[in-house]
């Protein structure tokens, strides 16, 4: 890595957003990334995520912020003893770590813990922590080894102190847990699911959907009244819709196989819309709803007696049911735009795709696959003889072995093309969607795995879990000090660097004591142009440092 160090401020110009926030990597969970992945040339590091690792466990999502802050979620205990670590993306090495009093909701198969990050501004973040009695612990500046402010949150108390949750901690901690991960909106909004196993306080036995706004004031919907059906399903993350407006969430009974989407308003939480009862809404499922660029909802289920689901598809307002998907079970599909395919021409002008997980199990005749779909062209299911979204190019388990791939939800790599997906083969695979070929790497040997997902930060890295052990994947090609220059004009100052290669990363940070660094941009400019950044000078300041990473 090469640093170089200049006077500067605080960046004005407006950054395209490197990070990776919450599962999904969005709030549609899309999981497109607009950072060009590494090759999978070597592990770059790894480190543990589950002290009691096994194939029954739904592991939370890292989340990095643009300056390559990777924030992972640890299992040290088996539903309990919960820690959350910041570690450098570039050799991960740990930053800091904080422990929570999280407890899981009871499940045969372990849930996620997800902690999240919302943007406080263009460059600052809070990191949410799922904590106890359906609270949540914060802190400001996560790429910093001390927080700047921290606090808790109550989606059922809005008292300054949170005076009820006080009185009755025990009451509240038995009995009231975050049951889904954590999704946030553009503005900071907040958006949860939440069990309550016996009336406690203020809330209702059953559970429902909670709101907190980026101000800190919760609210929430009980499950019964929006739906019907008595808590939000577990691991199901909330999705919005392209402008925000629109709340998704799956909810269900314990125990049961039935279940339904409901459409909130993001704001109210008043149900606008839902579907038909559903079957194979199942508590053993991280599936989450995916929303698409035209506002339609994917959902993967699992109906069927093989266990491999059915992908359902919904008009935005889930009055309209549309093709179905030949797989669904525990998957949260990709958005591929329809360029990333240029080989296929969709005969009903789909300006997207869809990128899932395709295994048949045990289905007699059948090979476990990812696939690209057309959501809107159907053939014959080649397997099962339904009508169902047509396979535009799937890829079979590599190996001869038939085995699994164990994705919940995988990255889509926009600039290179690509999705990078696990195998119980204990490969890590880069599926070039251009040509249909595969690129892997072995991180364990052969294992039964639980369902994962894979990400790309801002530096190229690909990160997967595997065997209880998150991996970051790459190269780390040499790199020589990019030529900088720094001007003073009036009271602005204007860095000058020239961005010349595609193979690395640029990220500029800038710092009052160089001591704490905070981000400012990713891959500013364009290849091969002189990057020409403005900074004005903030008040009073006798000190301030920029720095050019390039790795």
């Amino acid at each position: 890595m090469t640093l170089n160090l200049v006077l500067a401020t605080v960046l004005t110009t407006l950054p395209a957003f490197a990070d990776w926030p919450i599962y999904g990597g969005n709030a549609q969970h899309t999981g497109d990334c607009g950072v060009r992945g590494r090759p999978l040339s070597r592990v770059l590091w790894q480190t543990p995520v589950d002290y009691h690792p096994g194939p029954w466990t739904h592991y939370g999502s890292p989340t990095i912020t643009e300056a390559n802050t990777v924030i992972v979620p640890v299992t040290r205990g088996v539903g309990a003893d919960f820690l959350v670590e910041g570690r450098r993306g570039f050799d991960g090495s740990l930053l800091w770590s904080q422990t929570t009093d999280y407890v899981a909701p009871a499940s045969s198969w372990r849930p996620c813990f997800s902690p999240m990050l919302a943007r406080t501004s263009l460059t600052g973040y809070r990191l949410y922590i799922p904590a106890a009695g359906g609270t949540l612990d914060w802190r400001d500046k996560p790429y910093q080894a001390m927080p700047t402010v921290t606090g808790k949150l109550a989606f059922f108390d809005n008292s300054a102190t949170l005076i009820a949750y006080v009185a009755n901690k025990a009451g509240y901690d038995a009995n009231v847990k975050i049951n889904t991960p954590i999704t946030t909106d553009s503005f900071g909004n907040l958006y949860f699911g939440f069990q309550v196993a016996e009336a406690t306080g203020v809330l209702l036995r059953g559970g429902g959907i909670a709101r907190i706004s980026a101000a800190g004031v919760g609210t929430y919907a009980l499950a019964s009244a929006v739906s019907g059906f008595s808590q939000t399903a577990l691991n199901a993350a909330p999705a919005l819709s392209p402008d925000g407006t629109k709340l998704y969430v799956a909810f269900n009974d314990p125990g049961s196989r039935q279940g339904k989407l409901v459409q909130l308003n993001s704001a109210t939480l008043v149900p606008l819309n839902a579907t038909e009862i559903l079957s194979g809404i199942l508590n053993t499922s991280s599936a989450s709803p995916t929303i698409g660029p035209d506002g339609d909802v994917y959902f993967g289920i699992n109906n069927d007696p093989s266990s491999r689901g059915r992908l359902q598809h919904f008009s935005a307002d889930l009055q309209t049911v549309k093709l179905m998907g030949g797989f669904g079970w525990d998957t949260t599909p990709s958005v591929v735009p329809a360029r990333l395919v240029p080989g296929y021409t969709s005969t009903a002008g789909s300006t997207y795709l869809l990128f899932t997980k395709y295994n048949s199990y045990s289905f007699p005749g059948g090979l476990n696959r990812i696939a690209i779909l057309d959501p809107n062209v159907s053939q014959t299911d080649p397997l099962i003889g339904e009508t169902d979204m047509k396979e535009v190019m799937t890829l079979i388990s590599p190996f001869g072995e038939n085995d699994e791939w164990c994705i919940n939800n995988a990255v889509v790599d926009l600039p290179n093309k690509a999705v990078y997906a696990n195998n119980e083969d204990g490969h890590l695979y880069r599926w070039d969607l251009v040509t249909g070929d595969y690129t892997s790497i072995q991180l364990a040997g052969p294992a039964g795995q639980p369902y994962t997902p894979t990400i790309i930060g801002p530096d190229g890295a690909v990160y997967a879990i595997t065997q209880g052990n998150l991996f970051a994947v790459g190269s780390r090609p040499a790199v020589q000090s990019s030529d900088t220059t720094v001007t003073k004009v009036g009271l602005n100052l204007f860095f000058s660097f020239l961005h010349g290669r595609d193979d690395v990363t640029y990220i500029i940070e800038s710092s009052p004591d160089l001591f704490n660094w905070t981000h400012l941009i990713t891959d500013p400019g364009i290849l091969g142009s002189n990057v020409r950044l403005k900074f004005p000078v903030p008040p009073q300041a006798s000190r301030y440092f920029l720095r050019l990473c390039v790795y």
